[in-house]
């Protein structure tokens, strides 16, 4: 009988060690990048000529991001996977929600050309679609002037935002809204999801940010291409701001006085 019990509790004793063992290696991993150049500084408005030095990837993986500051909005979609390499920059530059601007930088042979007409090649209602599958963090086809494009955007959206927001050990203060975190499970000083987003009274604009420091790909850490798939700073863009005061009005209970 006590053979057997000391059998039991050396597998236990294993056991838990292995566990221990593991937990202990998976701490100070360190995050990997996916990008062969360039970078996205998210506060730096994207224009035209600005295009070329966002993200090359290393592989073939297609990116999307939503930025918004002040009266400029953009949508960036990066298609790698499927024929010519080619990075399309889609702009509101007048927060009316309308597009003013549309280019391509085809990659390969270092060519940018422009939208003559950008409101047919994208307009209005398909500018605000983009949008709203980027937030959502939905892959999807868009046909924009008859042609499809892929829109890849982070794999965390609003939903990942609401699912954190109900544990409130997960949601701090940011300005006139709310900053919400994901740490990791292994490694509880890291933060490896950060949402945010404020309704500006005095100046009726909207802040939103969406960031993915890394996410777990088996043992590894892996960084995206773009951190902040969705940056809005002291936005004008009428969908950054309902999209905000949504999120207000469903998350009330943080802001009851």
């Amino acid at each position: 009988m006590n053979r057997r019990l000391i059998a039991i509790l050396s597998v236990f004793l294993i056991t838990v060690l292995a566990q221990f063992s593991v937990k202990a290696s998976q701490k100070g991993r360190p995050i990997q990048s996916q990008i062969e150049k360039g970078t996205y500084v998210e506060q730096d408005i994207l224009n035209p000529e600005t295009i070329k030095w966002l993200p090359i990837p290393a592989g073939t993986v297609d990116y999307a991001l939503y930025q918004a500051i002040n009266n400029v909005s953009s949508v960036v979609l990066a298609n790698f996977k499927v024929g010519e390499r080619v990075i399309t920059l889609i702009q509101d530059n007048n927060a009316d929600g309308n597009v003013d601007a549309v280019t391509h930088w085809f990659i390969d042979s270092n060519r940018i050309d422009k939208e003559t007409v950008p409101t047919a090649f994208c307009p209005a209602e398909k500018f605000k679609e983009l949008k709203e599958i980027i937030i959502n963090a939905k892959n999807s086809t868009v046909n924009l002037g008859g042609k499809n494009f892929k829109v890849s955007p982070n794999s965390f959206g609003l939903a990942e935002m609401e699912r954190l927001l109900k544990r409130s050990s997960n949601v701090s203060k940011y300005k006139q809204g709310l900053r919400i975190k994901r740490t990791d499970p292994d490694e509880r000083s890291l933060e490896m999801l950060v949402f945010s987003f404020s309704y500006n009274i005095q100046d009726s604009t909207a802040d939103l940010a969406f960031k993915v420091n890394y996410y777990d790909r088996g043992q590894t850490r892996v960084s995206p291409i773009i951190n902040f798939g969705v940056y809005c700073s002291n936005s004008k863009d009428p969908f950054a701001i309902e999209t905000v005061k949504k999120i207000r009005e469903v998350n009330s209970k943080y802001f009851a006085e």
